[in-house]
């Protein structure tokens, strides 16, 4: 879910219902003197692991099976029937996919 903050959201926050709230790709936005942090988030109910954290931001930003979609369409490329965009395109997905995965990583430590 997008979400917006007048102050600097955490990355990893204990919600007062015992759940806890995971934000990705927090975003500064400056407007007219005006600070503003835009981000995704998601809820984690449970306990906190790399794992489960991964699963639920990788399905909020890429659900519904774009996912998929990227493989199939590359394993076309591989065989033959696809474009030099079915490559182009997966890779770009990994790259941004193994960023998020770090920064889960590197914020639930």
């Amino acid at each position: 879910m997008k979400a917006s903050y007048n102050e600097q959201p955490q990355a990893l926050e204990l919600m007062p219902d015992g759940y806890h709230k995971f934000r990705f790709e927090i975003e500064i936005i400056t407007n007219s003197g005006q600070t503003q942090y835009t981000c995704h988030e998601v809820d984690v109910y449970g306990s906190i692991t790399s794992e489960k954290i991964i699963e639920l931001v990788i399905n909020e930003k890429w659900g519904n099976g774009v996912e998929q979609k990227f493989i199939n369409d590359y394993n076309e490329y591989v065989l033959g029937i696809g474009n030099i965009s079915s490559k182009t395109s997966y890779q770009t997905f990994l790259s941004e996919r193994k960023k998020l995965k770090e920064y889960v990583k590197n914020n639930i430590n």
